[in-house]
């Protein structure tokens, strides 16, 4: 049939078929491109975003870059989405959410307010908010998290989310109709619909709320001093030195514990219980 048709018309149909196919491509790469950014899709009241020293008016459509800061004033809410991720920021809330190139991991910094997140665990290979109390890992889920100055709160309204103590590092897994709060000076707490879940400790042993909230974390190096207050059933001090010698001691409303070792090999561990 091509062959009946005269010399310039068919290179006419090849130059658009060709146009055609590469038109296609484009918007395949384009849209393969939008579903790994985050893309404002609602917007009421004021949102803003923090490029450079200034903050900038957010608009709907608009594309957020990786690592900036985003800010919502009294009364105002916006939606993010990423594929078949939403993130919903609530009024008077500011964020930050660090992804990494070529994968679907993502962290939202949030410093204050309250933030919705829908997301599908089979979609993402890691998905956390983290506030200055606790940290909540997406397990194909629905949840709400909140965060003030005193204390951080998450709630599921679908499926299942783990969160973490970033002091202690308890952590425990809640389910729709539960909810877990980490205080300053308190416990990791649960409460809800359901069966209590299990609070583990960072050797996956289960711990009673009270024992999670056991610890001042104190730790030294050579580049400076990181102290992390618990609740108020222990301490623990950590030192390591950079020719290999480090030391950990931890106290606790049930013993003494001390652990020495030395660049050299040699190694003490003590422990004292029933202390009063």
């Amino acid at each position: 049939m091509l062959n009946q048709v005269s010399t310039p018309i068919r290179i006419l149909i090849r130059l658009t078929l060709a146009l055609a196919l590469t038109a296609l491509l484009g918007l395949a790469a384009t849209g393969s491109a939008l579903a790994d950014e985050w893309l404002v899709t609602k917007l009421r009241g004021k949102a803003l975003e923090l490029v450079g020293d200034s903050w900038q008016p957010l608009e709907r459509g608009d594309i957020v870059a990786d690592a900036r800061v985003l800010r919502t004033l009294a009364n105002a809410r916006i939606e993010l989405r990423r594929g078949g991720e939403r993130l919903e920021l609530g009024p008077d809330t500011q964020v930050q959410i660090h992804d990494r190139d070529g994968r679907r991991y993502t962290v939202v910094q949030q410093y204050f307010g309250t933030v919705s997140v829908e997301a599908e665990a089979r979609r993402i290979e890691h998905l956390a908010v983290q506030t200055p109390y606790l940290a909540a890992v997406v397990k194909g889920t629905r949840f709400e998290v909140r965060s003030g100055k005193t204390s951080s709160e998450v709630r599921v309204l679908r499926g299942h989310v783990q969160v973490e103590d970033r002091i202690t590092h308890a952590r425990v897994v809640i389910a729709a109709g539960q909810q877990a709060s980490v205080a300053r000076d308190g416990a990791l707490t649960v409460d809800g619909r359901g069966a209590a879940p299990r609070i583990v400790g960072p050797d996956g042993r289960p711990v009673t709320p009270e024992a999670a909230a056991a610890g001042v974390r104190i730790g030294v190096d050579s580049g400076g001093l990181d102290v992390e207050l618990g609740g108020p059933g222990g301490v623990g001090l950590g030192l390591d030195l950079d020719d290999g010698i480090g030391a950990d001691v931890s106290v606790g409303g049930g013993g003494l514990g001390v652990s020495i070792g030395g660049g050299g090999g040699v190694s003490l561990n003590l422990g004292l219980g029933g202390l009063p």
